[in-house]
């Protein structure tokens, strides 16, 4: 480690996303083990977000090694940051609206996709195999015109998500803007945005390290609260052991100054 790395704006951060790390690592399941679908849906949100937290530790790592990869490392984090942020947006969204009922959605538009998938191998005239596509296209006719008419699973984008949520438990218009701050500030990383573009091409070196650090300490912070949301789901669908239900609500309670998770987003609706 080189000894710049503990002077990062972003390393208490980086030490509060490791011990989350650690917290959830117990639980992240070898194979399905939950008997409702929602909690399905959870196993593989969990998986998959723990995966992407792994890569970012590695990021990290690099720069841990070299701060001249902290330039380079910091956009990519904050980026992948950014998909354990919409899975927990998507995962309360469903915990709200009704569990049951979205989780069905969600797992129905899997036709959608794999037709879409599908249509581009055509068009592109690359191979299909002939029982994949006959599976495909039977699950795909028994959809309704609503759900394959559909943007995306849920029918609406993440920013409506975050609308309901907000709605749905008397969100304070301060702690939404944040909400939605984080989101969009992720967002200039996958788009053509004004001020990255110009950002990198006439900043100096010092203001692009600051900007780095400040994106990178953005990205844990969104991560870590991110996971720890969707660990406090499956949690309550899985009947995590009582152990790591404790670590998870004392970290809640940590970085949120002591206060406890909303309980209407938490116990959500059946």
């Amino acid at each position: 480690m080189n000894k710049e790395f503990k002077d990062n704006d972003f390393y208490n951060f980086y030490l509060k996303f490791q011990e989350i790390y650690e917290i959830i690592y117990p639980l992240i399941p070898k194979k399905n083990t939950c008997k409702e679908l929602f909690g399905q849906i959870l196993e593989g949100v969990i998986r998959k977000d723990f995966f992407t937290m792994q890569t970012m530790i590695v990021l990290i790592d690099q720069i841990k090694l070299d701060r001249g990869n902290l330039i380079v490392f910091s956009g990519s984090i904050l980026d992948l940051s950014r998909r354990i942020f919409e899975d927990s947006i998507a995962m309360t969204y469903i915990n709200l609206k009704g569990k049951a009922k979205y989780s069905k959605r969600l797992v129905d538009y899997i036709a959608v996709e794999d037709k879409t998938d599908i249509d581009f191998l055509d068009f592109n005239k690359l191979h299909v195999d002939d029982n994949y596509r006959k599976e495909v296209e039977e699950k795909y006719l028994k959809l309704s015109k609503e759900i394959k008419g559909r943007k995306n699973w849920a029918g609406l984008d993440i920013e409506g998500m975050i609308d309901f949520i907000a709605q749905k438990t008397s969100m304070p218009d301060s702690q939404k803007q944040i909400i939605l701050k984080e989101y969009l500030h992720g967002n200039r990383k996958n788009h053509v945005s004004s001020v990255e573009v110009w950002v990198q091409g006439s900043s100096n070196q010092e203001v692009l390290e600051n900007i780095a650090e400040g994106d990178i300490s953005m990205a844990l912070i969104t991560a870590s609260q991110s996971i720890l949301w969707v660990s406090m789901f499956f949690g309550k669908e899985k009947e995590n052991p009582k152990e790591i239900q404790d670590k998870l609500y004392d970290f809640w309670k940590k970085v949120n100054n002591g206060k406890m998770p909303n309980e209407t987003i938490l116990n959500g609706k059946e």
